[in-house]
């Protein structure tokens, strides 16, 4: 195995290297020292070892749990060369495509051709890799692919004893059944229900095939390419209770015992609860705590504000992880999820919603609160610093749109033009100008679904699995900005004397970067931090970048100051 290159980026080493004409990529944590867990990363068809979702998976893994995580070119990807074969199976597609002729069953012969010569690949890298002192010899080895990093990943777990647990899906072809049959380690399992590329009925056999004892099917509508972003990232804890419990915890670097301590190691065990708070007029309104960890009652609470604005907060997912070690309480807003709207529209506007959010702190029995608001979320997140500004503890303001605070020049229409010629884009671009067919909630949604690329520096599929998650109420939307906030909201602001963080994304082409980063200024403790490559919704875009800036933020704040009274 030669090494390449290496680099490092917040605690994790990343080395390309080369193994007899395998190209491949190791991360692990830049402090290693001793033996640790490893994962093997499959990547999907047409994609290769470095592809966005594979680094960020990787960086989770590693800054969280300590473990080293490799990947190598299937053949004909990535840097791998292609042969004449390869090229007429590619041509061949792209012909049936544009007929509109199936493919599923091409993709699939292709692909068990493609494993045969994958898997000793694998296991001669996996050798390679054991002989480094940071990974060693005889631990706990996991396998993560889904699509073709399944058809390669299923005979390599029933030939490789080294293999402790795996998570595969997105395939279903009657080639794996043999090797499924041999397959005896703990198994997660992703199904698409209207998978267009694996019919259902294969796809459940190939699970009923397994025979693992501990085997789990993780089903959701929709799509080859349409897997639920939680979906991704459930491996992780399937991992930790798999690696970890298998005898690694002893060969943790000091960044991962830190990194634990934000992130329990029984984070598979996710409490998810839904409760009531009275509002300011009475009302019944609801709010869902998010947390995975032992300690619930000394975590901290971080009440999160949704977006949209009037958005289901859904879709703000578990914010990359950041419901592991504290509690995540994010109240539904008035006329979203299970809390009704008012029948006055100004007691639904950000203003006066401010107000809801102090009976919520209340009820929780906070004397401060730690706040984070997403996008029309830091609307109302400001409002409530302005009113309430000694019942603060901490703030965070993600991609926010700041033209109402700062008299700073909008770079919106420069990032709008640098992206212009990308067919997605500039459809989204056409749908914005045009706005909706109709005032009411179907076409308002329609029309939100059209725009979407807008909101994203990309659009893969992991950005639009991540639109199409959280409904917008329309009426809801409207109150929401019904009532003004006062003229000196600006001067107020520089009241709030509490640490505050506001994350902006370099290609937000929604609110832009240059009047999130001036507002900062407005606040005395107040500090801008800029994501590159990322768009207006930074913990789907750049997960580990995220939860870098927030998670360094969090824990420079004065805990003592909020507990429970």
């Amino acid at each position: 195995m030669h090494f390449t290159s290496q680099t490092t980026s917040n605690g994790v080493s990343e080395r390309l290297f080369v193994l007899d004409g395998i190209t491949g990529v190791l991360w692990s944590p830049s402090d290693a020292a001793g033996s640790r867990p490893l994962v093997l990363l499959g990547h999907g068809g047409g994609q290769h070892k470095k592809a966005p979702g594979l680094v960020a998976r990787a960086h989770r893994y590693v800054t969280t749990h300590g473990f080293a995580v490799a990947a190598i070119d299937a053949p004909a990807h990535g840097d791998r060369p292609k042969t004449e074969q390869d090229e007429r199976f590619s041509a061949d597609i792209s012909e049936r495509r544009a007929a509109g002729q199936p493919i599923g069953q091409q993709i699939a012969r292709h692909n068990a051709a493609c494993a045969a010569r994958a898997v000793p690949e694998w296991q001669a890298t996996l050798d390679a890799l054991q002989e480094l002192g940071d990974i060693g010899t005889g631990g706990p080895v996991g396998f993560w692919g889904v699509s073709l990093g399944s058809a390669i990943g299923v005979p390599l777990a029933a030939a490789e004893p080294r293999i402790t647990a795996a998570v595969f899906g997105l395939v279903g072809h009657e080639a794996l059944a043999d090797a499924a049959a041999r397959v005896t380690v703990p198994v997660e399992f992703l199904l698409q229900w209207d998978d267009e590329l694996v019919p259902r009925d294969r796809a459940l056999a190939l699970f009923d095939a397994f025979a693992s004892r501990d085997k789990t099917l993780h089903a959701n509508p929709g799509h080859h390419t349409g897997v639920p972003a939680f979906e991704l990232d459930s491996s992780e804890p399937f991992f930790a209770r798999h690696l970890v419990g298998a005898g690694a915890r002893a060969t943790r670097t000091p960044s991962a015992v830190a990194a634990e301590r934000r992130s329990p190691l029984a984070a598979d065990q996710r409490r998810r609860a839904m409760s009531v708070f009275t509002g300011v007029d009475g009302a019944q309104l609801h709010y869902d705590e998010l947390y995975r960890g032992d300690n619930h009652d000394g975590a901290l609470p971080l009440i999160t504000l949704a977006g949209g604005a009037a958005r289901d907060p859904s879709y703000l997912g578990d914010l990359a992880g950041l419901d592991v070690g504290q509690r995540l309480i994010v109240p539904h807003l008035r006329g979203v999820g299970l809390s009704p709207l008012p029948d006055s529209t100004e007691a639904a506007s950000h203003w006066q919603q401010a107000e809801d959010i102090e009976h919520l702190r209340a009820h929780l029995g906070l004397e401060q609160v730690y706040l984070l608001g997403h996008s029309a979320g830091t609307r109302l997140a400001i409002s409530y610093a302005a009113q309430f500004p000694e019942r603060l503890a901490g703030l965070i303001l993600v991609t926010p749109s700041a033209g109402y605070l700062v008299d700073v020049p909008s770079d919106t229409g420069e990032l709008i033009d640098k992206r212009r010629g990308e067919p997605a884009f500039d459809a989204a671009l056409t749908a914005w100008a045009a706005g909706p067919d109709a005032h009411d909630d179907d076409a308002f949604n329609a029309w939100w679904s059209r725009v979407a690329p807008l909101g994203y520096a990309t659009w893969t599929a992991t950005e639009q699995a991540h639109a199409a998650i959280g409904r917008t109420s329309f009426a809801a939307n409207r109150a929401f900005f019904s009532v003004d906030p006062p003229h000196d909201l600006a001067e107020r602001l520089g009241k709030v004397t509490v640490p505050v963080l506001i994350v902006v994304g370099a290609q937000d082409c929604s609110a832009g970067a240059t009047q999130g980063i001036a507002l900062a200024d407005l606040f005395p403790a107040g500090r801008a931090v800029t994501i590159e490559r990322c768009g207006h919704h930074p913990w789907v875009e750049q997960p580990t970048a995220f939860r870098h800036e927030v998670d360094r933020f969090l824990s420079s704040l004065p805990h003592r100051t909020c507990g429970p009274r």
